[in-house]
């Protein structure tokens, strides 16, 4: 069983996909879904280019976690 915890790169993202896991509804993931985008989009684009940066190492080195 893959721990979730290990296939997330930060905190915050752990955090989220905690929350994410106990929305029940449709329109609660859709909310969720697009509270995330609205949050990313806020971003300036230094951040933006950062975040993108860890996730795309991340992803790289946890091919593990994306089958």
């Amino acid at each position: 069983m893959i721990d979730w915890n290990d296939c997330l790169p930060t905190k915050e993202m752990q955090a989220d996909f905690e929350r994410f896991k106990e929305l029940k509804t449709t329109e609660e993931k859709e909310a969720f879904k697009k509270e995330m985008q609205d949050k990313y989009n806020k971003l300036p684009e230094a951040q933006k280019e950062a975040y993108k940066k860890v996730s795309e190492s991340w992803a790289k080195s946890n091919s593990k976690c994306l089958q």
